[in-house]
């Protein structure tokens, strides 16, 4: 008897793969599914193999940095784009992303890890299971300040705010109200005057905060007008 002759097909992408397995499929030709059959009686078979990694060897991955916006769900850091301060540590997360969609969370040092707005750089810790590009194995990303206003107020406690002082030998500025810092806390300063002029009152915060309307005010502070007793 003539050996049967029969054509293969696989499924997968031959990388490593010890969980779901890839299928190969053997099927008999046309002519020989006359005379034989495989033992379940039909005229092509299945099996499920696996590619697991060698001893001493490392599979080769890509490192995808996201932002978890969920418990399961995330963002691509690029898509994503820069964070927001809130006053806690924010940073990106690394995944090995499968060709099944789902996904593995690489150990990161602490390193880099930011609470301030400002520039860091996270990295990931040395990866004893998978081959990382020194491309991929760090990550900068920026933490930008929290957009805040500011209103004035001259003081006063009843009436049009007409931030006019009176010369009385101490420092006097208006009030600088600060808004859209939601619970954040957000110290603000303001620049003083003693004597006697027109100023201008310039509001500041810290890093953490970028101030984007409001950030001056103009205000006068008056001579103290006095009696002159005249005397022969």
């Amino acid at each position: 008897l003539q050996t049967p002759s029969y054509s293969q097909s696989f499924t997968g992408d031959w990388v490593v793969d010890e969980t779901n397995g890839y299928k190969a499929t053997a099927r008999l030709s046309s002519a020989d599914s006359v005379n034989y059959e495989f033992a379940d009686g039909a005229n092509e078979t299945t099996i499920t193999f696996f590619i697991r990694s060698v001893s001493g060897e490392k599979e080769n991955i890509t490192v995808t940095w996201v932002v978890f916006t969920g418990a399961n769900t995330y963002v691509k850091l690029s898509d994503y784009g820069d964070f927001t301060y809130n006053g806690t540590q924010q940073f990106p997360r690394a995944l090995y992303v499968k060709t099944d969609g789902s996904y593995e969370e690489l150990a990161m040092s602490n390193t880099g890890k930011g609470t301030d707005a400002g520039t860091y750089t996270v990295r990931l810790l040395p990866n004893s299971k998978y081959n990382i590009s020194a491309a991929d194995f760090t990550c900068r990303y920026n933490i930008k300040p929290v957009d805040v206003t500011i209103s004035w107020q001259d003081g006063a406690m009843s009436g049009a705010q007409t931030f006019s002082y009176i010369y009385n030998g101490a420092e006097q500025k208006p009030h600088a109200v600060v808004s859209g810092n939601g619970s954040l806390p957000c110290p603000v300063t303001v620049n003083g005057e003693t004597n006697a002029g027109t100023y201008t009152a310039t509001a500041e915060v810290g890093k953490n905060f970028n101030i984007t309307s409001g950030a001056t005010q103009s205000y006068t502070i008056k001579k103290l007008q006095i009696n002159a007793n005249l005397v022969q």
